[in-house]
């Protein structure tokens, strides 16, 4: 169930947002699953609040709606093209944000 609703939402972001050099709708969805999988994460650390948040949110929802492959894919494409910096610059973006909405996830999560 978590797979399929974090895929639905996937696909939701690729059609919304506009494809154009600076893949956006990855970017995005990687974002949003940083955040959520962090408040997942620090939620569950609670003893007394369900496991199964993990599974279903944190694997399901989450795994199917964040794309590594999709980000490895988007950087190759850049390099190849030539668009060195272009990558560079998605691949550290990608990164810095993921890590950071994360970490702002756990902090939300604990509260």
């Amino acid at each position: 169930m978590g797979g399929a609703a974090g895929g639905l939402l996937r696909e939701l972001f690729g059609l919304l947002i506009a494809a154009n050099p600076w893949p956006w709708a990855t970017l995005a969805a990687n974002a949003l699953g940083s955040f959520v999988l962090g408040w997942v994460v620090a939620r569950v650390v609670d003893p007394t609040r369900s496991e199964l948040s993990i599974p279903l949110v944190g694997v399901g929802v989450c795994g199917a709606l964040t794309t590594f492959g999709g980000l490895v894919d988007e950087v190759w494409s850049m390099v190849s093209a030539g668009r060195w910096a272009q990558a560079l610059g998605y691949l550290a973006a990608s990164l810095v944000l993921g890590l950071t909405l994360a970490a702002g996830g756990m902090r939300a999560g604990r509260r």
